[in-house]
């Protein structure tokens, strides 16, 4: 392989395992390790819900997700626990009940499924240690990646 083309496949390698390490360090250290006293949190009735799939990881893959509306709110919220977990969720969150709900206030899109914690009752419903265990894998795979492509520049170093 010619010095230019090696030299330009290098920077692009560097620059993605770069984002992939900032990205996994985003999720581990800010959004894996929220501090549920210090975010917004709002408690209101559920006014609309239902049970829905959802696309994660950019290929198509869907898991279940339960979204719902609350009265003070012209938004949606979305919890997308485990499949044994998302059952627990729609078993116990009805339209009418009262819930607290902490979450993101800056996500954008249709759906906020930046929620940290539901609680009903006094009790949890969704568990902020699903959302920061969902986080923390994600980081996980990020830095395999990064290391995967700083691999294959002393491949192509060597070559």
């Amino acid at each position: 392989m010619k010095t230019f083309k090696k030299v330009i496949l290098i920077i692009v390698i560097l620059a993605l395992s770069s984002f992939m390490l900032f990205s996994a360090g985003k999720k581990y250290f800010i959004e894996a390790s929220v501090d549920l006293k210090k975010v917004h949190k709002v408690t209101a009735h559920i006014t609309s819900s239902y049970q829905t799939k959802r696309s994660i990881g950019g290929r198509g893959r869907k898991v279940g997700a339960f979204v719902f509306t609350i009265s003070k709110y012209n938004y949606r919220f979305g919890a997308s626990p485990s499949p044994r977990y998302l059952e627990k969720v729609v078993n116990n969150l009805q339209t009418g009940d009262t819930v607290t709900v902490y979450y993101d206030p800056e996500y954008e899109g249709q759906i906020n499924y930046n929620i940290y914690q539901i609680e009903k009752s006094g009790r949890v419903i969704f568990a902020y240690n699903t959302y920061k265990s969902n986080n923390i894998l994600t980081a996980i795979l990020l830095v395999l990646g990064a290391c995967f492509l700083l691999a294959l520049i002393v491949g192509v170093v060597k070559s």
